[in-house]
């Protein structure tokens, strides 16, 4: 994949182009909660993946916000 179309390469250049360390910035990254348990693997792959790097590359709060599908 080419690193110049990847969302979490282009959130992480970003939040690190922002960071100045005088303010805690909190990434807010929506989670579907699917309505049957054997549809999670089709969600959250990208937020997971995301919120992964985040959490190894920068000093940012990840926060996930459960967003539920109803049929």
């Amino acid at each position: 994949m080419d690193p110049h179309r990847s969302p979490v390469m282009t959130v992480l250049k970003y939040i690190r182009r922002i960071e100045d360390g005088s303010a805690l910035i909190t990434v807010l990254i929506p989670e579907v909660v699917p309505h049957k348990r054997r549809q999670e693997i089709l969600h959250n792959q990208g937020g997971r993946l995301l919120a992964g790097v985040l959490r190894a590359e920068t000093d940012v709060a990840v926060t996930t916000l459960p967003f539920h599908l109803h049929d």
